[in-house]
């Protein structure tokens, strides 16, 4: 009787462990807000050899005022990306809001500190964007010059 209990015992312990694995990993994802690829214009592309900080801006094309939807920062030279909420550092609005168009920009930033674009950063942006779309091609085409 006692092998019995003990049996029963450990397979309920499995059963448990089994749900608890399941409801951390099968859980609800982040849909995709935007995704998509990026590249260097062929002019640039000696410039941004040494650049390895890339911020992604997402702005909410609708919106009134110039606060980003979310960023993202990548810091492995890695031009491919998939956003979600999961991964953006939501601003603003962006934490209750999830707008219906974007307006996104990619830049290398010579310095690596966030903010507006500066002299020697790289950048390129896309204008209308469907929040959703994963086929994205940002191509960075244009280098900040001096004021």
């Amino acid at each position: 009787m006692k092998n019995v209990w003990l049996i029963g015992t450990l397979v309920l312990a499995i059963v448990v462990a089994a749900a608890v694995f399941t409801a951390f990993y099968t859980g609800e994802k982040s849909k995709v807000i935007v995704a998509g690829k990026i590249r260097v214009a062929p002019h640039l592309q000696k410039q941004a050899q040494h650049i390895r900080i890339l911020y992604i801006v997402l702005r909410d094309a609708q919106a009134m005022h110039p606060m980003p939807y979310g960023a993202y920062v990548d810091r492995t030279g890695n031009f491919s990306f998939m956003l979600t909420k999961d991964n953006i550092q939501l601003m603003g609005a962006g934490a209750s809001a999830e707008p219906t168009t974007l307006n996104i920009k990619a830049r290398l930033d010579k310095d690596g500190r966030a903010g507006i674009d500066q002299q020697g950063d790289l950048v390129g942006e896309l204008t209308g964007i469907a929040t959703g779309t994963t086929d994205v091609e940002i191509v960075i085409n244009r280098a900040i010059q001096a004021e």
